[in-house]
């Protein structure tokens, strides 16, 4: 074990323990929110530390798990995943091995900063992956980075979300997808955008509205 990853992991053992002790009742599952503790920036520091020095053959599973431990926490600036994204083969590592893990704020971190290496494919298709992540605002962001990258699957895709009724019930989620899938579609210059403001007008959802007329109103 390399001096890099002794650190890493043993700060994050410690943030771990802080936040135990003053939030004992959250775990991934319950809370994906930023718990900021008196040794969070020594953390995050080490995670710089750790992918600036250390190669992705190196990793270990320990390691990998500290990272998208410091990733998901550090999910108010997003400073972390920022920081990652301008390391391709540490930012093609994690996108692979974060789907399958609990660190839900550390995937839709992740997937926003896909566009960053839109003209590589072996990085980008990961977005078709993410939009089916069994998590809300996951799929959300990564509607909103397929519009960036093919405009012609974020069409098809936006009608799939506004159609859907995977979220019937939940009517924030709902709206929400709604909102993004009506967003998506002004991005992308849609010929189906004006068929979709009208239909938003006639649901009650009262975000959705405001953002169908601000669409109509902004040309």
């Amino acid at each position: 074990m390399n001096k890099y990853s002794r650190i890493l992991n043993k700060e994050v053992r410690i943030y771990k323990e802080w936040v135990y002790k003053h939030y004992s009742e959250m775990t991934e599952d319950t809370d994906n929110g930023e718990f900021l503790g008196p040794s969070f920036d020594r953390m995050r520091e080490s995670a710089i530390s750790f992918v600036k020095n250390v190669e992705v053959k190196d990793v270990t599973e320990t390691d990998l798990e500290s990272i998208l431990y410091c990733v998901a926490r550090d999910n108010e600036c997003e400073y972390l995943a920022d920081f990652i994204s301008s390391y391709k083969e540490w930012f093609k590592y994690l996108i692979e091995r974060c789907i399958d893990s609990i660190y839900t704020t550390a995937k839709w971190q992740l997937v926003k900063r896909l566009p960053v290496y839109k003209d590589d494919s072996s990085v980008t298709d990961w977005v078709f992956k993410y939009i089916n992540v069994d998590d809300e605002y996951t799929q959300r962001m990564s509607l909103s980075v397929l519009s960036e990258i093919d405009y012609k699957k974020a069409e098809q895709y936006a009608i799939e979300f506004w159609e859907r009724d995977k979220y019937k019930g939940d009517t924030y989620a709902e709206e929400y997808q709604k909102i993004m899938a009506l967003s998506v579609l002004y991005k992308i210059k849609s010929d189906k955008l004006s068929e979709y403001i009208e239909a938003a007008r006639q649901l009650d959802f009262v975000y959705l509205k405001e953002n169908a007329d601000e669409i109509a109103n902004s040309d």
